[in-house]
């Protein structure tokens, strides 16, 4: 359907267009659903039962399929320019910095990783950010719809399960790691330490020092992250003795050499048990920094609320969620497009996606978010093949098609972090139905 670009006349007033796209649909007129757009009206007005012109439209039995299908064209198509010609957007939005595992499965999986709610969180649901108001109060739809999405996508979050703080881990352990593997050794400057053991054996004191490891690291990421293998190594102060208690009675100690020897080698062992499922395949290549991505999907029928009171006695918010798991693709809420905050984050995901061997299913566009005031960029399969062509070959010339092949094969996550470096400034282009997406360096 071809896109309106002629001139209307003012924008009526406020009180004018709240219920003008619910009459437009009650009339079956998508010339004045296509008016009211062009001059500004958004489809979040809720009507005096709570329904979105969508709700409206879905709920009316005396409709043809072809009538429907332009009433809904009408309502939801994209104005941004760089969209596929008639495209329609997403009605909702799930963010997750599992990304490339969920493309691999093909599903969305509630619970699938660890919890890491609060107090009243709802573990093992899918949850979606949808066209609902977010409160029983507003009078709209939840508004920045993909926001939210964007949040859970960061995998933010101080809870040790999250994927912020496992990512930040993984860094901090990669750095410290070769900082060891240049000469260095763990900084024994701090107070001895007592830790807790349930039984006197070597498994129990192995445990026991990745605990203190993992929770050192925990606490010290927001101050060495971003920083050098050496300042890591010497920032890092371990306790210059650890002595084992059972039952409240001590039943050894570690110190010196053996102290660094134990502390080396729990390190290594936390890392490669962060990235052997515990860390997104996304973050590690990235040096242990998420890459948020936001599945956006047609219309899912019937999914249920979850309330969650505010502390400040503003009214309770709701979210959307689904029990079961989601296929990403079907009749009932299909995947329509992928989005990505930057042409960094996009080149790190198709590298990823040819590790993996992970191909996007057909018709889904990848989003681009826009910088500034900018549109975000739509790119459809064309425009990817063309940047996965020039990223190809630009890999090839600077590594060489043998060790492109065994970092692949190897799972060589060092050399995947260097390729992910490499082509974070890379320029390239791919043609967009209406114009040629630039991406600068």
């Amino acid at each position: 359907m071809m896109k309106i670009s002629h001139r209307f006349p003012p924008t009526p007033s406020t009180r004018e267009t709240n219920k003008i796209l619910h009459s437009a649909v009650l009339d079956k007129d998508e010339n004045a659903i296509n008016l009211a757009r062009h001059n500004g009206v958004r489809a979040t007005q809720l009507d005096d039962n709570k329904r979105s012109p969508m709700d409206l439209l879905r709920g009316m039995q005396d409709l043809d399929n072809l009538k429907r299908d332009s009433l809904y064209q009408a309502l939801m198509e994209s104005l941004n320019p760089s969209a596929p010609a008639g495209y329609t957007k997403p009605e909702v939005f799930h963010g997750s910095p599992w990304g490339l595992e969920i493309l691999q499965s093909k599903t969305l999986k509630g619970g699938a990783n660890d919890p890491k709610g609060g107090s009243e969180s709802l573990e093992g649901k899918v949850f979606f950010s949808d066209r609902t108001p977010l409160t029983d109060e507003d009078l709209t739809v939840r508004r920045c719809l993909r926001q939210k999405a964007r949040k859970y996508g960061e995998g933010q979050g101080t809870k040790e399960a999250s994927v912020f703080v496992r990512g930040g881990q993984l860094q901090l352990l990669s750095k410290f790691n070769q900082w060891i593997s240049q000469g260095g050794k763990p900084d024994l400057s701090s107070p001895a330490l007592v830790l807790e053991l349930s039984a006197n054996n070597e498994s129990e004191v192995n445990e026991a020092v990745e605990r203190y490891i993992d929770k050192k690291l925990t606490l010290q990421i927001y101050i060495l992250s971003g920083k050098s293998s050496k300042q890591i190594g010497e920032g890092l102060r371990f306790a210059r003795q650890l002595n084992m208690r059972v039952s409240g009675n001590t039943v050894g100690s570690i110190s010196g050499k053996e102290l660094e020897q134990k502390i080396v080698g729990s390190a290594d062992h936390l890392k490669r048990k962060l990235e052997n499922g515990k860390v997104p395949f996304l973050n590690m290549i990235n040096s242990g920094k998420s890459i948020p991505i936001v599945f956006g999907f047609s219309h899912v029928d019937g999914l249920q609320t979850h309330k969650i009171t505010e502390d400040d006695g503003s009214p309770s918010k709701n979210y959307s969620y689904k029990s079961s798991d989601h296929p990403l693709l079907g009749s009932d809420g299909s995947l329509k497009e992928i989005e990505l905050k930057n042409r960094q984050d996009l080149s790190t995901f198709l590298l990823a996606c040819k590790v993996k061997s992970i191909e996007l299913p057909e018709g889904v566009v990848i989003r681009l978010r826009g910088e500034r005031d900018k549109k975000a960029a739509y790119i459809e399969q064309a425009g990817i093949e063309e940047i996965n062509s020039q990223l190809n070959a630009r890999l090839e010339e600077q590594f060489g098609d043998d060790r492109i092949e065994a970092a692949i094969n190897n799972g060589d996550i060092q050399d995947l972090q260097l390729m992910t470096k490499f082509l974070a400034p890379f320029r390239f282009e791919a043609n967009t139905t209406q114009k040629t997406l630039i991406m600068q360096g």
